[in-house]
């Protein structure tokens, strides 16, 4: 009896899953943009599900062993077409080879999962703009408004002159630099949380006696600025763009800090990231 009303939900559940996936779907695909950027994801990932088991406040997470994205039911849609664009682009990432932490040593262990978190929030900022402009819809970014990084981000924006605006790449790239900033409400908590697990530090102690410790293959990791792939305009914002080098100091400024052992850092805002 049990295992028959067990089975009875799990079905239940799996075809809400599946409808709210169609929905989501259908919702990304009203735009060229949306269409190029779910064609890629029915051929690189294996599946997109929404489950119930993540937490709270974390929007969706990718999986790189099962190769699946998967996205919390408890969110809004209009957050939820950025959170899978971001986490399709750790799939991305994962894919390209750019997410090869084997060998690191800590500092540049942090280094490179800034990287991959600039680039994966960049990407998701960009898609969403481009979402908007081509359903002439202002809800998306409008939503977002609430989450801290998304409003450092939104602010950084309208910053830029508007020539700047209307090209894509120059916003990817300045999206992409704004994750290093100082003032960005998650880096400190983003370096905090991953000093306080004990596993990461473990691992890192071991890293440096090991004698095939590596530094970071710059030439490898400058795919990461790649777009075209994913329903973004064709072109490398890190390369096609000027800007700083990725062994720039600005890059890597508060890693040496964020090695030292932590106090437990609390944010001043009430909201969360989203990712």
């Amino acid at each position: 009896m049990l295992r028959s009303v067990f089975n009875f939900l799990h079905d239940k559940v799996e075809k809400t899953s599946r409808r709210r996936v169609q929905t989501l779907a259908a919702d990304i695909c009203e735009s060229k943009t949306g269409q190029g950027f779910y064609a890629w994801t029915l051929n690189h990932i294996n599946s997109i599900a929404f489950v119930s088991s993540l937490p709270r406040h974390v929007a969706g997470t990718y999986q790189s062993a099962s190769n699946r994205v998967l996205l919390n039911p408890k969110m809004r849609q209009s957050r939820l077409i950025c959170t899978v664009s971001h986490e399709a682009r750790h799939a991305w990432q994962s894919k390209t080879g750019v997410m090869d932490f084997k060998h690191l040593s800590a500092r540049e262990n942090i280094f490179l999962r800034r990287v991959i978190e600039a680039d994966a929030f960049s990407y998701s900022f960009c898609f969403g703009l481009m979402h908007e402009r081509q359903t002439g819809g202002i809800a998306l970014l409008t939503a977002l408004k609430r989450d801290t990084f998304f409003s450092h981000l939104l602010k950084v924006y309208r910053q830029l002159p508007d020539t700047h605006r209307q090209d894509i790449a120059k916003v990817r790239r300045a999206m992409f630099d704004a994750f290093f900033a100082p003032e960005n409400p998650n880096l400190a908590l983003y370096d905090a949380k991953l000093n306080k697990n004990k596993g990461w530090r473990d691992r890192m102690v071991k890293a440096e006696d090991d004698p095939k410790c590596r530094k970071i293959d710059f030439s490898v990791l400058t795919k990461i600025g790649q777009m075209g792939d994913m329903g973004l305009p064709q072109g490398n914002f890190l390369t096609d763009v000027p800007g700083r080098d990725l062994r720039d100091p600005y890059y890597w400024q508060g890693i040496d800090n964020a090695l030292l052992p932590q106090p437990r850092l609390k944010s001043k805002s009430k909201t969360r990231s989203i990712f």
